[in-house]
């Protein structure tokens, strides 16, 4: 269940194997400030972390399992357009943007 504590309510906590790709999506789908990442020991680890900041009240789902197994990397960031789209990838659904996608 998640948390109403509005300290954290404009954050957001993830995993990846990759910070960079993972860094412009989220820019391009909610804008990112204060951006911070770093290594945890497994992806089990990861989805701890994730876990206890979504508990915390960032906007964040956790998932257990549902990132590739080599993704150990645990980010961190603000917000600056919470009202971002929220659609494929953070797109609105386009050709071009699906293509993007599926071919990636």
């Amino acid at each position: 269940m998640k948390s109403e504590k509005p300290r954290l309510k404009l954050w957001y906590c993830g995993i990846t194997n990759n910070e960079v790709r993972r860094k412009k999506e989220h820019n391009r789908m909610k804008g990112v400030t204060h951006w911070k990442c770093f290594e945890a020991n497994s992806k089990i680890e990861a989805n701890l972390i994730e876990t206890f900041f979504s508990n915390e009240g960032t906007l964040n789902q956790s998932s257990i399992g549902g990132a590739k197994h080599n993704s150990y990397k645990v980010y961190v960031f603000k917000i600056t357009n919470p009202k971002g789209n929220f659609g494929l990838n953070g797109c609105p659904l386009t050709a071009k943007n699906l293509l993007d996608y599926l071919l990636e």
